[in-house]
C-alpha cells in the first residue's frame, strides 16, 4: 500500500520524524510488515539514516533499485518487575529507505511516481515523505497514493496554512495526524474540531488521530530513529502509533479485499 505523507507548503510540524517512526513501528512487526520510506525531499533520512550517504538517491529509482538502503538498529525492550531486577531483551530492527539530499525536480518527480506501483509489490507498505510543497508538481505522488497521511500541529498559524494548501486525492482513504496535542489544553481541542470539521467537510471518509507531545520524539529529531531504541517513549505515544498501525492494518486489509 502506497502512503504520501504531507502538510501542504508547511514544514517543521513532524511529518519526516512521524513517516519515519511509523515505518520504524511497522517494521518492527516482522518481516511481513516490510516498508520501505521513499524520502521525496521531506527529510526523512536523516532520522533513519544519521549521516550523509552517497548516491544513487531517491531521483535515481527510475534507473536502479540499488537506492533503497537498509540500516538496522537494535531495541532494547525493559520489563521492570516488582522485587525482581530489570529484565532486558534485545529485537533488531530493519529499516528501509531510499535517502534524498534535496526537493525533486519535475522530471524526477514523474520517474519516482513511476516506478511507485513497481515497489509496491515488494513492500508491504511505502511511505512517501514528500518535502514542505513549494512545487505543486509534488502532488502527482497522489495519484498513485492509495492512503494520504496529513500531519498538522493545533497551532493557528501552523494549522490555516496546512488547511489551505492541502490536497486531497488518494484514492483509498485520508488520515489527519494533528502532532504535539495537548488534551488539556483549549486551543488544542478547538483547533482539534477545527481540523475535523474542515477535512470531514471535504472528505466524510476521512481519518483524524492525534499524537501527544513527546520528549522522546524531540529527541530523535534531534539523534535519529536509533534514540528510539535506547529512551521508551510515554504509554499514550506508543498507543497513539498504535493506533496508527492499526488503522493502516484496516484500510490494507480492506483495499486487499477490493481487489479480490
Amino acid at each position: 500500500m502506497i502512503v504520501v505523507v504531507s502538510s501542504g507548503i508547511r514544514g517543521g510540524v513532524g511529518k519526516s520524524l512521524i513517516a519515519t517512526v511509523l515505518a520504524f513501528s511497522l517494521n518492527y512487526l516482522g518481516v511481513q510488515y516490510a516498508t520501505l520510506i521513499v524520502d521525496a525531499g521531506g527529510g526523512s533520512t536523516r532520522y533513519v539514516l544519521a549521516e550523509d550517504v552517497p548516491p544513487p538517491y531517491t531521483r535515481d529509482l527510475p534507473k536502479t533499485f540499488n537506492a533503497i538502503v537498509a540500516t538496522d538498529v537494535t531495541l532494547r525492550i525493559e520489563q521492570r518487575r516488582l522485587f525482581h531486577k530489570t529484565k532486558v531483551e534485545e529485537k533488531k530492527v530493519t529499516l528501509y529507505v531510499t535517502p534524498e539530499v534535496r526537493e525533486l525536480a519535475n522530471e524526477q518527480i514523474e520517474g519516482v511516481v513511476s516506478v511507485l506501483p513497481e515497489l509496491d509489490k515488494y513492500f508491504r507498505y511505502v511511505i512517501v515523505d514528500l518535502p514542505a510543497v513549494s512545487n505543486p508538481y509534488y502532488w502527482r505522488f497522489l495519484d498513485v497514493a492509495d492512503v494520504e497521511l496529513v500531519v498538522t500541529v493545533p497551532e493557528r498559524t501552523f494549522l490555516q496554512q496546512i488547511l489551505s494548501t492541502t490536497e486531497l486525492r488518494a484514492r483509498r482513504g485520508i488520515v489527519i495526524v494533528v502532532n504535539k496535542y495537548h488534551e488539556d489544553l483549549k486551543q488544542h481541542r478547538q483547533a482539534l474540531e477545527e481540523v475535523t470539521r474542515y477535512f470531514k467537510g471535504k472528505r466524510p471518509d476521512v481519518h483524524v488521530l492525534t499524537i501527544p507531545y513527546d520528549h522522546t520524539l524531540r529527541l530523535a529529531g534531534m539523534y535519529g530513529i536509533d534514540v528510539l531504541c535506547r529512551v521508551r517513549a510515554s504509554d499514550e505515544t506508543a498507543a497513539a502509533i498504535a493506533g496508527l498501525v492499526d488503522l493502516l492494518e484496516e484500510m490494507s486489509k480492506a483495499e486487499v479485499s477490493a481487489y479480490e
